[in-house]
């Protein structure tokens, strides 16, 4: 499979469970979870649709609809497991 555009995961991520946001954005071809609107902590996309944290410490599995187009994820770190969240329009 062709690798994967790390800018087609870039956006917002709502959990409606936690009423958190979770924002992803690509700098320089690579891919980032912005923490405190100021810390880029690095991901590493593994496969097509899933990417890990620094040192192993979690993982995003990225949800697609029928066209293809990236829905949302499901987020595990620490005690949280599978979080869901909703790609936001922009």
């Amino acid at each position: 499979p062709k690798e994967e555009d790390p800018a087609s995961f870039s956006g917002y991520y709502h959990s409606s469970e936690l009423d958190a946001k979770m924002e992803l954005r690509s700098r320089e071809g690579k891919l980032f979870r912005i923490q405190n609107s100021t810390r880029a902590v690095p991901l590493e996309i593994i496969h097509r649709d899933l990417a890990l944290l620094p040192n192993g410490n979690g993982r995003i599995q990225f949800h697609r609809n029928a066209e293809g187009m990236i829905t949302g994820c499901s987020f595990t770190a620490g005690r949280v497991q599978n979080l869901a969240l909703v790609k936001l329009e922009e």
